[in-house]
């Protein structure tokens, strides 16, 4: 029987890994490993055992190979909390924005919520300064190892295809990220008055602007998501189907779909203006995104769906068809490459950015959803099926 996966024979193995593969010839890395050690890759015994079989498979592979690094060095962080992730990203950043002739990669072990954690802390400690900007584009790497349940914003859906890609011919590329910002801040109290218990919707606190790295989202999308996350609370595992199941009974009970104003911009032109009812607009740093653990909710070329208003009957009738992204030759949906989008809109709407949710109130419109320059620094297979939205170096 394989030993199980544990931090520290992820980070061991990882040093192996890493310090083999030919694009880190000559370089002195040093590789800080956060991780949640309370996701499921880690803690559910069979999940635990296959992925410390993985491990060790892709490590005899590589049986022989000699080091290419000039140094290596390794940190293991735990994050203790939501959010966590992030403040221990933004630390270790400063505390290594010096180290001008090291490369540092930032592991995220965990599933999207740690990797979106990490890359959003390196992305607001960049904005702070053009050196941090500068650091983080060219002195950092981000590698996402999937071991949560989702697993759409991490560098594979599954650990040992993530795993594989270290032992692939590889490059460099800075990645987009969807940025969502908001007009007008909302309160507990403003989100009581609307009819909705502010304990439902997280933390209220948390300021705009927000970051995703695979999808964000309004809508339909955005409602699956947070019921998956509060049954998973309570009951660990993979929930989304049921709760896709759910919400075409319940969504449009619970956030009635009204009248909005959709403008959509490429290139920092007006492409369209949609004056409706919409369902669900989805919004990925490209096209041909998954959602959900590999639903196909973006199946095609451009990064904007959008969807309008269904009746429940439709809804019922076309669901699973959003799991496998055949929803979008139903003549329901309208596709947009853009670059940029602004919602206005009178009522409550949820807004999800790779599985963690906002309520939206009619005081945060109009929304704005766009594509960032390209900032944090990832691996790449050097045989891509499609454009991820990144830039190669």
């Amino acid at each position: 029987m394989a030993n199980k996966l544990t931090p520290a024979s992820l980070c061991e193995g990882l040093e192996k890994l890493f310090s083999a593969n030919p694009i880190f010839t000559g370089k002195k890395v040093k590789m800080v490993v956060i991780a949640n050690e309370m996701a499921g890759g880690f803690t559910q015994e069979k999940q635990s055992e296959k992925n410390g079989k993985f491990l060790e498979d892709v490590l005899e592979n590589i049986k022989g190979k000699s080091s290419v690094v000039s140094e290596f060095t390794s940190e293991l962080k735990f994050t203790e909390k939501v959010g966590h992730g992030n403040d221990l990203a933004a630390m270790t950043a400063e505390e290594n924005k010096s180290a001008s002739d090291t490369m540092v990669v930032f592991v995220s072990a965990g599933g999207d919520g740690t990797s979106r954690e990490v890359q959003s802390g390196l992305t607001k400690w960049a904005s702070e300064s053009e050196e941090n900007r500068k650091v983080v584009m060219n002195n950092f790497v981000v590698f996402r190892l999937p071991l949560g349940t989702g697993n759409d914003g991490t560098d594979g859906h599954l650990f040992d295809e993530t795993l594989d890609l270290l032992v692939q011919p590889l490059h460099f590329s800075n990645a987009r990220a969807v940025k969502v910002s908001v007009s007008g801040e909302i309160t507990a109290d403003g989100i009581k008055e609307a009819g909705k218990d502010p304990a439902d919707y997280g933390d209220v606190e948390e300021k705009a602007p927000w970051y995703a790295y695979n999808i964000a989202s309004l809508g339909l999308s955005a409602f699956v998501c947070w019921k998956t996350n509060e049954v998973k609370s309570k009951h660990p595992g993979n929930h989304y189907s049921l709760m896709v199941d759910f919400a075409a009974l319940n969504y449009n009970k619970a956030f009635p779909p009204e009248e909005a104003e959709i403008k959509v911009y490429k290139d920092g032109q007006l492409k369209d203006t949609i004056n409706s009812a919409f369902e669900m607009i989805p919004f990925g740093v490209s096209g041909h995104r998954t959602f959900g653990g590999g639903k196909s909710i973006m199946p095609v070329d451009e990064n904007v769906v959008f969807i309008k208003k269904l009746d429940v009957m439709t809804m019922v009738r076309v669901n699973k068809k959003f799991q496998d992204g055949t929803y979008a030759s139903l003549g329901i949906a309208q596709t947009y490459q853009a670059d940029k989008i602004e919602v206005s809109y009178d009522h409550p709407v949820l807004c999800e950015l790779d599985g963690e949710t906002h309520l939206l109130m009619k005081e945060n419109f109009p929304v704005t959803m766009e594509l960032t320059e390209p900032l944090i620094q990832v691996l790449e297979k050097d045989d891509l099926a499609w454009s991820r939205g990144t830039v190669r170096k």
